[in-house]
């Protein structure tokens, strides 16, 4: 803390693995343990406990929490608060196996800042899930007849599925054994195709909110087909670049309804732009700039936010949250860090695959546009949605 930390952060969710099948550390790290780091954070006067809660997946991967768990560790997070003397963010989604479990921890947050505590729940933007795609991971990735034309350019390789002798023997071949580095990824495709009743598929429209009949069985039945011809069919068309979503969090009742009541409430706080995990299955990072133009211009469907209100949770919120008191309002005396939107312009562009990591692995970009420019302490390090080639950022450090 005394060299900068902005807090102390923990995972405790069980899906939280590394590519070797192993729980990450922390995951099942006793309280005295989070408690003694709380203590010390606290000492410091300063800092945010950041905790991914047990319980946070879901029902991802067939490994929910059940309530009186997740109640015990929101306690578990409420002795953190009280133990530091320092506010304690959580994640906080919505599920469809557990439909009223996040007002019911909403409840308790509430309770707890009303006794003194400092809890806030950090929400995401729109429904949380994972990206299929031609160029990342799909459930075709391990037939032979695919990989004899995996080698091939997106486009020329989505023409190469439209042949159909093709078509017909990917679809009826099973897969081969993954390669060892890839087994974990390749485990989860092969669940991905046991659930695709859950997915949607996410066209040129960029729909984040797309009703019932874009659903993979839905289209299915209207095509009488299965719904694997469905999810080939919708990669190999055109140039390759479609995508099968399903929304693993977040989307109850087949909505973003439960997002907007928890993105309003005004315990919590706008988070889970995700730009540094799961590269190849997704692309969060572009939620600040959805947030802004779905929630308070785009939404047909339901109630929109006050625009104030989604950048306000963005930015001040944010800033306060972590202790950074030098920014996040425009005021005399604090950072010049500014975007400047055209707002009837703003939006996110459809996700990609790029190749530029330094093997040569994938990482799913999603570029945003409609801003202006960009600055950093008063520098401007974008205009007109491109690089200036100004690179002023540095570690950002308590104050």
């Amino acid at each position: 803390m005394a060299a900068g930390a902005l807090g102390v952060s923990g995972s405790r969710i069980l899906e939280h693995l590394s590519s070797k099948g192993e729980h990450v550390p922390g995951t099942f790290a006793v309280e005295e343990e989070l408690l003694a780091l709380a203590r010390a954070m606290g000492e410091s006067g300063r800092g945010t406990f950041q905790i991914v809660p047990l319980g946070g997946g879901g029902n991802t991967m067939g490994t929910a929490a059940t309530l009186d768990e997740r109640l015990e560790e929101h306690a578990r997070i409420e002795r953190i608060a009280a133990e530091s003397g320092r506010p304690v963010t959580y994640l906080l989604h919505s599920y469809e196996h557990a439909p009223d479990e996040w007002r019911q921890l909403l409840d308790c947050s509430e309770r707890a800042n009303a006794r003194g505590h400092q809890v806030v729940p950090q929400v995401a933007a729109r429904g949380l899930g994972i990206l299929l795609g031609l160029d990342g991971f799909h459930i075709f990735a391990r037939r032979p007849s695919y990989l004899d034309i995996a080698h091939l350019p997106r486009a020329v390789r989505a023409e190469a599925m439209r042949d159909p002798a093709r078509r017909q023997a990917i679809l009826a071949e099973g897969n081969l054994p993954p390669e060892p580095s890839q087994a974990r990824v390749h485990m989860m495709a092969e669940r991905f195709a046991t659930i695709l009743e859950r997915f949607h598929v996410l066209d040129a429209s960029l729909d984040y909110e797309p009703d019932q009949n874009r659903r993979l069985d839905r289209i299915a039945a209207q095509r009488g087909c299965s719904m694997a011809e469905v999810f080939y069919d919708t990669m190999a068309a055109g140039d390759g670049s479609a995508m099968i979503v399903d929304f693993v969090l977040n989307y109850v009742g087949g909505n973003l309804q439960t997002v907007h009541d928890m993105m309003v409430h005004p315990q919590t706080v706008s988070g889970l732009g995700d730009g540094g995990a799961h590269l190849a299955l997704i692309a969060d990072a572009s939620m600040p700039t959805f947030g802004l133009s779905f929630w308070s211009r785009d939404r047909t469907r339901g109630d929109r936010i006050p625009l104030e209100l989604s950048v306000y949770k963005q930015t001040g919120k944010a800033a306060q949250l972590y202790g950074l008191a030098d920014r996040g309002t425009i005021e005399i005396g604090k950072r010049a860090d500014i975007n400047v939107i055209d707002f009837a312009r703003l939006g996110i562009d459809p996700p990609e695959m790029r190749f530029d990591l330094p093997k040569g692995a994938g990482r799913m970009m999603q570029k945003g546009h409609g801003y202006l420019a960009t600055m950093v302490e008063g520098t401007i390090t974008r205009r007109n949605d491109e690089a200036t080639g100004a690179r002023p950022g540095r570690l950002v450090r308590a104050a």
